[in-house]
């Protein structure tokens, strides 16, 4: 099953930034949906596996503890299909 996260906000109108907890998530679990407002894009555990975080990822201070720091990942915004369609949360 893969792991499902939901991003609020398209960067440029073609971007999505997906903290590296998550990305971690998505390799433990067989791939990472992303989903945005209705759509969303799926990325398998093979693609995430092989991004280099610490040289990819924008480093982010933590809000909750000022010594932790985190990556944020950009994909680009490549919707596959509808949340509508297959009924994926109900």
């Amino acid at each position: 099953m893969m792991h499902i996260t939901k991003i609020k906000t398209l960067w440029r109108g073609n971007t999505v930034s997906v903290n590296e907890y998550e990305i971690k998530k998505g390799i433990l679990s067989g791939g990472l949906r992303i989903v945005y407002g209705e759509s969303y894009m799926d990325i398998s555990w093979q693609d995430l596996s092989a991004i280099d975080i610490q040289s990819r990822g924008r480093p982010m201070k933590d809000k909750f503890g000022s010594n932790k720091i985190y990556h944020l990942i950009d994909f680009e915004w490549k919707p596959k299909g509808s949340n509508k369609q297959n009924n994926l949360f109900e």
